[in-house]
């Protein structure tokens, strides 16, 4: 529509779920809001929740996890960091959430 700002696409390395090397764990997840920092707010504790869910289910981690190594996955998860909200329409954002750790796949494979 005319008069309506277009917002520029999300680059499509940041719209991955899972891992995207062997050091770093991404989700990204959309969310309603009205300005960056609600949207920081609301994403956030989505995007952490969603990479908490998506872990437990990946192939390299044991299904009979212990709770020892889900309080180590949540400590992971805790820690990690937002690297991008990204307006994607007037009110819709996309926001991005990394869990970095050095050797992360090999230590995720080695939690029992």
């Amino acid at each position: 529509m005319f008069g309506q700002p277009e917002y520029p696409p999300l680059a499509s390395e940041f719209r991955r779920d899972g891992m995207v090397s062997s050091n770093t764990y991404q989700v990204h997840i959309s969310v309603f809001a009205e300005d960056e920092e609600s949207a920081l707010q609301r994403g956030a504790a989505l995007a952490r929740s969603k990479a908490m869910n998506l872990l437990l289910q990946e192939p390299m981690i044991s299904a009979r996890i212990s709770d020892y190594g889900r309080q180590e996955i949540r400590r992971l998860v805790d820690a990690a960091r937002v690297v991008r909200v990204h307006q994607e329409s007037a009110d819709s954002w996309i926001v991005v959430l990394q869990v970095s750790r050095r050797g992360l796949r090999d230590y995720l494979q080695k939690l029992y």
